[in-house]
């Protein structure tokens, strides 16, 4: 019996029931805390965070696996027979957590920063899964680059998800006497049109970068009737609505209210968004390119669309078969533990060899345009809206989160001497440590991030006296500043259109942003010093 299957045994073995996840969650804490970590781990509730590595200079990925499994009826404890796993989460998804713990305890380690992160109560609401209460107070798993959520996927790489909710639809009458039901209003009868009209409902196709979904509207559940001689007056409908990328849960719930038609009471009691394929994110490719065996559109709802809303990309891939969840005497494919973790270590050597500059500037210009807006993914609505719809703008908060750490990670401790941000570019001239007075150029937009080529230096200027820290200025505070320089210069229709960072000689020796906005009446710009505050204007003072 080999490692791998010693290892799901050994989860399976100890019970996790959605709700009662703590023995679990105690046990693999204990377990991986045997291991050489990066880092002390971090518990929220009967959730763990595990900094595994660290310091590579690579990405950082996320390896994701909930701990929990829905109940379901066993004939025997977690047991071998023949290729097949047997025991209550095997395939959903402890095959999952047995590749994220076979990662830690190897000796072989991958040479990129990776977290583990082991959470409780993803089987049941949404707002009871805790992947939500930890990335809220993990500020560490936000800033990751790429995730993948571990969900029994057959070994396939199974990209975004489907959204879904759940509506409780409530009909009201007035009870009476079955023999006299004139005498009271039937709750049941008021729900046959809504019934009629989802029987003759079909599916309505989703595409979204070349996948589909389906959206579907089903009942799932009813409950009403006070005795077997009583007309009811009160009748109650599950519907549960799965829907695709393109759809909102504003949307969604739009579907619904429009289907009920006004004939009874609507609540949602639980709404899942849903998350887009994120198909050419450089880290999504490589792993496409590490052996799965299909690509594929994810139709039911994962944790992807969790980290979707974060800001981190993410995407489903899990060794478990998909088909045994939640099924009676579940079992997972033995051979497949092993596939997927040679999957895995193609993966990590892929990661390995790209920048990190190219894995996050990458993964800005690539984004799908069917972004999902009821998540919780900071996006501005201000002077900087008008990006190409599938390209967000590099000025906006959540894409200065991703590349400025980004850019930091891959220049070192080097000196800047100008920072140019454009809305779907950025050049950063920045000292080369090897060879003393001269300076190497950083580029990035549409999607590439080629090696860093020497910038030709031009003036008289002392170079030193020119180069500045990252330390020396607030580049996190560039989206505030284009919010500001857009109200100065006009504030009904200003759109910046470049932010300047540099010492400003010969006025001054201080680090500067200068602002650049157009707009239909006037062009300007606007000055702020190194902290982010504004400076009065000087608009013959040129940067």
């Amino acid at each position: 019996m080999n490692d791998l299957v010693e290892t799901l045994l050994w989860l399976c073995r100890v019970p996790s029931p959605i709700g009662e996840e703590q023995a679990l969650c105690e046990a693999v804490a204990e377990r991986v805390g045997r291991t050489p970590l990066a880092g002390p781990i971090r518990r929220y509730g009967n959730s763990i965070v595990v900094p595994l590595l660290r310091g590579t200079g690579k990405a950082h990925v996320v390896l994701a696996g909930h701990l929990d499994v829905v109940r379901t009826v066993h004939d025997g404890p977690p047991r071998v027979e023949g290729e097949k796993l047997y025991g209550a989460g095997s395939a959903d998804m402890k095959s999952g957590l047995a590749l994220m713990l076979d990662l830690a305890e190897r000796r072989e380690r991958p040479n990129v920063d990776v977290t583990l992160v082991f959470y409780a109560r993803e089987e049941g609401p949404f707002a009871e899964n805790e992947l939500g209460p930890v990335l809220a107070q993990d500020p560490e798993l936000t800033q990751a680059d790429f995730a993948i959520a571990l969900e029994p996927s057959d070994n396939k790489l199974q990209l975004g998800c489907g959204g879904s909710l759940h509506a409780t639809v409530t009909f009201q009458g007035r009870t009476a006497h079955s023999a006299r039901p004139w005498q009271g209003e039937n709750a049941l009868h008021k729900a046959a049109g809504l019934l009629a009209r989802l029987g003759a409902l079909e599916p309505a196709s989703e595409l979204v970068d070349g996948f589909e979904w389906k959206n579907v509207i089903s009942a799932t559940m009813a409950t009403g009737g006070r005795a077997r001689n009583v007309v009811p007056d009160r009748f109650e409908l599950n519907l549960n609505h799965r829907f695709g990328p393109n759809t909102s849960l504003e949307q969604a719930q739009a579907n619904v209210t429009r289907l009920v038609a006004g004939e009874a009471e609507v609540a949602f009691p639980d709404l899942a968004p849903s998350a887009p394929p994120s198909r050419h994110h450089p880290l999504v490719a490589a792993l496409a390119d590490s052996g799965v065996l299909a690509v594929e559109a994810k139709q039911a709802w994962t944790d992807v669309a969790r980290f979707h809303a974060a800001g981190v990309p993410a995407a489903n891939f899990g060794p478990g078969t998909n088909a045994q969840a939640h099924q009676r005497n579940e079992w997972t494919f033995i051979p497949a533990l092993e596939t997927g973790r040679g999957i895995l270590e193609r993966f990590f050597a892929k990661v390995a060899t790209l920048g990190v500059l190219l894995v996050a500037l990458g993964a800005l210009t690539t984004t799908s345009g069917c972004e999902n807006t009821t998540g919780a993914t900071e996006r501005r609505i201000d002077a900087v809206t008008d990006a190409a719809p599938n390209t967000p703008s590099y000025f906006e908060r959540s894409a200065v989160r991703r590349w400025l750490p980004a850019l930091r990670a891959r220049t070192g401790n080097a000196r800047l001497l100008m920072l140019d941000v454009r809305e779907h570019s950025l050049v950063a001239q920045v000292e080369d440590p090897g060879h003393a007075g001269q300076v190497l150029e950083y580029t990035a937009g549409d999607g590439a991030t080629p090696e860093p080529r020497r910038a030709e230096l031009r003036g008289s200027g002392d170079l030193a006296t020119n180069l500045f820290s990252f330390r020396d200025v607030m580049l996190e505070k560039i989206p505030d500043l284009t919010t500001l320089a857009a109200a100065e210069v006009d504030a009904r229709d200003g759109k910046v259109t470049r932010v300047l960072v540099r010492r400003q000689l010969p006025q001054t020796d201080a680090v500067r942003f200068r602002v650049y906005v157009e707009s239909p009446r006037f062009d300007g710009q606007a000055d702020f010093d190194a902290g982010g505050s504004p400076l009065t204007p000087t608009p013959n003072a040129a940067l």
